[in-house]
Order: structure tokens, then C-alpha cells, then sequence
């Protein structure tokens, strides 16, 4: 069984964003995804970040790459050439 859930909640706590790295303060609001395909995931990010992530994400090359940080560097690497 497969899914994935993405809501746009407003942070209780502190939370990292898992593609810039830096804070998600309490009381922003943010991006929520929990999925399962193969294994279960589940990340935060703030919706600018998630904005490049999903431009990033559309780009072909990047189809095989697994994790956020590494979709992440391929996009600081590729900045310009995404597709």
C-alpha cells in the first residue's frame, strides 16, 4: 500500500527544514509530507523551500536521487539548468 499526505500545518514546536537546513519557527506555517511507497517518509520544510524543491523535483535528472540533501546539492550544483 502506497500514499502520501501533505498539509500545510502551523509549527507547536521548532522544526528543522529539511531542504535549507535552517529553522522552521513555532507559529509558521509550513509544509507537512508523510508518504509511503517502498519505506516511509516523512519531512517539513518551509513553503518557499518546498516552491524550489518541487521546481527541483521536476527536472529528470534528479529522478534516482533518493534524499532530500541529495536532490538539495544537485540542485546548488544545476542551479540554472533545471529543466
Amino acid at each position: 500500500m502506497s500514499f502520501e499526505c501533505e498539509t500545510r500545518p502551523i509549527a507547536r514546536k521548532d522544526y528543522r527544514c529539511e531542504w535549507c537546513g535552517t529553522s522552521i519557527n513555532k507559529g509558521t506555517k509550513h509544509i507537512k509530507n508523510v508518504s509511503k511507497y517502498e519505506d516511509f517518509c516523512s519531512y517539513r520544510m518551509h513553503i518557499e523551500c518546498d516552491d524550489e524543491f518541487t521546481e527541483t523535483t521536476t527536472d529528470p535528472r534528479c529522478w534516482e536521487l533518493m534524499t532530500i540533501p541529495d536532490i538539495r546539492t544537485f540542485f546548488e550544483e544545476n542551479k540554472g539548468e533545471v529543466m
